[in-house]
């Protein structure tokens, strides 16, 4: 869910906005809300939001100036949707130069704000698709450039992309490291020999490092030693400083994608050449993928699907399913939204119910009995879906069909 902050000093427009829309069926939630600029900045500081509604005028700091504020100190990306009556709406216009995504007058519309959240949504998932894919380019760049390293191939193309990519950012770690000539012996090995003692480097390095965390580029040196370069994000940090491979493989499943990760898992028991050959195949298929803002919609919504249809008695939920198949769940749910035209909620019922049916139809379990073997644990709550959705009672569709 995206989070939203709403500012305004006066309460009933608060909670007027709180309640003129389901938002959360929008992929937003309503995280906090302000009285005063003030409040909403200290607000900023110490969380991170989305989306922010604001009054332009309040007392103390009016809506631009704290928009003014946010922009030169707080965030570039966060999206301000001002509210504004009728007799200040023109000189918002002032507003432009702070990059304000959207203008509602008062007394809200509901059908524009409607609107308003479902194109908010699709720039916030576009954005957050370009960033992941940046990231995952990210983190196979580096790990094709540890594995030429490894097998004492150099590549400077590989090394200036480091730079260039890794230039800003604060959430990834760069290591480069300079063994001295004792370690000159580690390039003798053969490749599967190489691999063999992979991990045993790995404890070497981080026994002798520590934990480090930084943004120190590439900069590389024309000495006669061995020169590994290992790149990091903060969230792999703890993988590699555990020494171990199952959690290093489940880690970089967040940075790329499942069919990889299980390449990845596989491949290393076999030797480094050819995991540098595999590794090199992918960056040239990720090039295609952060250029289209993301891994196939197709085929993720069919494995969803497949885990749906096989694990519906469960208590599946949107949070569920996105977390394991590393997605968005705003994003999810506007999948499935635009494929059946219904939300994940609404699918999951509609799965469950189809089920129903036919153990209504085939067999003589109770009503109740298929309401728990369909994944409901009440049963009225079961009967009042199933008749929504069929028009008709559980036991009187059962008769029904006798005739």
């Amino acid at each position: 869910m995206y989070q939203v902050l709403i500012v305004d000093d006066e309460p009933f427009v608060r909670q007027g906005l709180k309640v003129v829309v389901d938002w959360e069926a929008y992929g937003f939630h309503i995280a906090a809300e302000a009285r005063n600029g003030i409040e909403a900045i200290e607000y900023l500081k110490k969380s991170k939001f989305d989306l922010i509604f604001m009054d332009i005028r309040m007392p103390g700091m009016n809506g631009l100036e704290v928009s003014a504020k946010i922009r030169s100190s707080i965030s570039k990306r966060v999206k301000i949707v001002l509210l504004s009556g009728y007799s200040e709406f023109t000189y918002a216009q002032e507003a432009l130069k702070y990059n304000i995504s959207h203008y509602l007058l008062k007394p809200l519309d509901p059908d524009q704000l409607v609107k308003l959240l479902m194109e908010t949504s699709h720039e916030l998932d576009k954005q957050m698709r370009a960033e992941q894919a940046r990231k995952d380019t990210a983190s196979i760049v580096g790990a094709h450039y540890l594995l030429e390293t490894l097998t004492g191939r150099k590549n400077e193309k590989v090394a200036r992309g480091l730079e260039k990519l890794f230039s800003g950012q604060s959430n990834f770690s760069y290591l480069y490291i300079e063994l001295d000539g004792q370690d000159e012996s580690f390039k003798e090995l053969s490749p599967e020999e190489q691999t063999e003692n992979f991990w045993e480097l790995y404890d070497y390095l981080t026994s002798a490092i520590g934990k480090f965390k930084g943004n120190i580029l590439c900069n590389v040196d024309k000495k006669q030693v061995f020169e590994l370069g290992i790149i990091l994000s903060d969230q792999l940090v703890e993988s590699y400083l555990c020494k171990e491979k199952e959690a290093f493989v489940e880690k970089i499943k967040v940075r790329t994608n499942l069919a990889f990760s299980y390449n990845l898992k596989w491949y290393l028991g076999c030797n480094v050449a050819t995991i540098s050959e595999i590794l090199t195949s992918y960056l040239a298929a990720l090039d295609v993928k952060a250029s289209e803002g993301g891994e196939g919609d197709v085929e993720l919504l069919s494995r969803i699907e497949d885990e749906i249809q096989k694990n519906y008695r469960d208590n599946l939920s949107l949070k569920e399913l996105s977390d394991k198949y590393f997605i968005n769940s705003a994003y999810l749910g506007q999948l499935f939204k635009k494929k059946y035209g219904i939300y994940f909620k609404d699918y999951l019922n509609c799965v469950r119910i189809d089920k129903a049916k036919e153990l209504l139809l085939n067999s003589n379990e109770k009503v109740y009995k298929i309401s728990e073997l369909v994944g409901y644990n009440n049963v009225d709550y079961f009967i009042n879906k199933f008749t929504k959705v069929v028009g008709t009672t559980p036991s009187k569709f059962r008769n029904l069909s006798k005739y």
